[in-house]
């Protein structure tokens, strides 16, 4: 039974802030005025982590990448052509800020690997792929125009390059449902003229996808295992027959001067499609402090208040933790420390999302136990 009708607990003053849309657009965390705090304020004590016995030190700013590419096209004989439909799927795709360090496959970027290994003369008609800019798709389809006489080779040479993959992948992603398919479409009788994107610009947005990042940049040489600045290309939408293709997805880091390299990177791959950069939504990262009084206060906390040792970690998400230091930094020149804690929150941000309340009175004991060693 958790009771927290004690009165005599002892700590130093405290400032409470309650925030709204953390999960979409943190314009709580976006709005706080630090004027508000007291001029004597050090710690920052976040309670919104959702994994029970873990200290948590850090977490990853963001920004929302865009690239806009011109297609050009170019009229061909119908009749000396044939467009083939590519579909490949089954993968297990993940959130950008967790799991960008498991290696699991980017879809968009094996089928385009794919197509790109089998013709270096394929028009690439349109390649979709990806719902959300911060999960790794597990998806895709393409259509691509050949010369009818190259469809045979191709079709063998595709599969071949898919079988390469699979191979490749098959002790991380579920070998026997991930797919390719490839069927051929029908040409209306009266179709002359087949608009098609050119050579050229076709092989820039293949190799586009190629090149496209979706790995982590950087780890962090304070945390072992710690993902420090990662990008990935997320969504495709190069419709068939429109004009300009975007691609899209997400850059992170927790080290605020890492945008000067993330920001030519992303430059780079709009280069080679001639295409136009826009990066935008940017909110900064929490670049983790092993060794703060706060941080080293919170261990010897936990171990003392729940009588074991409690795991220690940064994440690659985003938090509120990295705007409120910020906005403290840039509008009250105040420097803050910070860590985050929880009790147990299983399978958040979903309809089955429950708290484990076994977890919740050694949260409780661990809060107020820092507090009280704080004002020591």
């Amino acid at each position: 039974m958790l009771d927290v009708s004690n009165t005599e607990i002892h700590h130093g003053k405290l400032f409470c802030l309650f925030t709204v849309d953390e999960e979409t657009t943190m314009a709580g965390a976006n709005e706080f005025d630090p004027k508000q705090l007291n001029s004597d304020a050090k710690y920052l004590v976040n309670v919104d982590s959702e994994d029970g016995p873990i200290l948590c030190l850090g977490c990853a700013g963001g920004a929302d990448v865009s690239i806009t590419a011109p297609v050009l096209t170019e009229d061909v004989n119908a009749e000396g052509w044939t467009v083939l439909s590519l579909e490949i799927g089954g993968f297990l795709g993940g959130h950008t800020g967790v799991q960008i360090h498991m290696g699991h496959c980017n879809a968009l970027k094996a089928l385009a690997r794919c197509i790109a290994r089998s013709s270096k003369s394929a028009r690439l008609m349109s390649f979709l792929g990806g719902r959300f800019a911060n999960a790794i798709p597990s998806a895709g389809t393409a259509e691509v125009a050949l010369k009818t006489c190259q469809v045979e080779e191709f079709i063998k040479t595709v599969t071949n390059q898919f079988e390469i993959l699979r191979e490749e992948y098959k002790t991380i992603e579920p070998a026997k449902s991930i797919f390719l398919k490839v069927t051929t479409q029908p040409r209306p009788a009266d179709l002359q003229q087949l608009k098609v994107p050119t050579e050229d610009c076709s092989r820039k947005l293949l190799l586009f996808w190629v090149n496209a990042a979706s790995h982590p940049l950087r780890m962090s040489p304070d945390m072992a295992g710690f993902v420090e600045s990662s990008a990935c290309f997320s969504i495709a939408d190069m419709k068939r027959g429109a004009p300009l293709a975007e691609f899209r997805g997400m850059a992170r880091t927790s080290r605020d001067t890492a945008w000067n390299e993330i920001e030519l990177l992303m430059e780079a791959s709009a280069h080679l499609v001639n295409g136009s950069l826009k990066m935008d939504g940017y909110y900064p990262g929490w670049l983790p402090e092993p060794d703060s009084n706060l941080a080293r206060v919170s261990i010897a906390a936990h171990e003392k208040a729940v009588g074991s040792k409690c795991q220690v970690l940064s994440v690659h998400a985003g938090l509120e933790c990295g705007i409120i230091m910020k906005r403290a930094a840039d509008v009250s020149k105040m420097s803050l420390q910070a860590v985050s804690i929880g009790p147990i929150i299983q399978s958040p941000h979903s309809t089955q999302e429950r708290c484990l309340l076994s977890s919740v009175n050694d949260f409780w004991t661990w809060t107020i136990a820092i507090l009280q060693d704080l004002k020591q």
